[in-house]
């Protein structure tokens, strides 16, 4: 109800095929529980495609363009560490590699940690 007639909206979305990446065998909930026995854990939710599908059409949206990063998703470890070792220019030079590799793996059904839709009114 927000959108304008010709707005835009862009959705980052948790990719539920990428959780395994972001918490492999959730070592993040045992380290969580050896350093702070007390705290409590959030538990997350990731909206799957067709969800996704079904919010964009019960609100009178539609999804113009869906991304992924599947190769990313494989390095997110390495690239964090490279941006904080080494220049910010050679690690520009080496996240644009991974990018280009992104683009050419999206289009095969990889794990990924985020789904991008753009998205706009329906006609």
């Amino acid at each position: 109800s927000h959108m304008t007639e010709n707005g835009w909206l862009i959705l980052i979305e948790k990719n539920c095929s990428g959780n395994f990446f972001q918490n492999p065998f959730n070592i993040k909930r045992f380290f969580i529980k050896k350093t702070n026995p007390n705290e409590t854990e959030n538990v997350e939710h990731c909206f799957s495609d067709k969800e996704i599908n079904s919010l964009c059409a019960a609100n009178g949206v539609v999804i113009n363009r869906k991304s992924r990063i599947p190769f990313t998703t494989f390095f997110i470890v390495p690239i964090y560490l490279i941006s904080k070792v080494l220049p910010q220019s050679f690690s520009k030079n080496i996240l644009k590699i991974f990018a280009w590799f992104d683009k050419i793996l999206e289009a095969f059904p990889l794990p990924s940690i985020h789904s991008a839709y753009l998205i706009k009114k329906a006609s």
